[in-house]
């Protein structure tokens, strides 16, 4: 299943990730794939949160903002600014 929070691939909704509160939630790392989210991830040394826009934008594949998960990205730093 996808995160409804940060869109990335994982077992459970919302993920372990997001509801974590070791993590540092005044930080988002926005990826384009969930792979890129776990590589970072496995690194261990980001321990914030990520975002994972479902590719990046590409005009001429007819790609904008509206396929990607760009919106629900600005949705959480404004309740994240709140």
């Amino acid at each position: 299943v996808f995160c409804s929070i940060c869109h990335n691939m994982v077992e459970t909704d919302p993920c372990s990730t997001c509801l974590d509160p070791q993590r540092d939630h005044s930080i988002i790392c926005v990826v384009e794939e969930p792979l890129d989210a776990l590589a970072i991830d496995k690194s261990g040394t980001f321990k914030g949160l990520f975002h994972v826009l479902g590719g990046v934008l590409s005009p001429l594949d007819g790609i904008g903002p509206e396929q990607l998960k760009i919106d629900s990205l600005i949705q959480r730093i404004s309740m994240s600014a709140d």
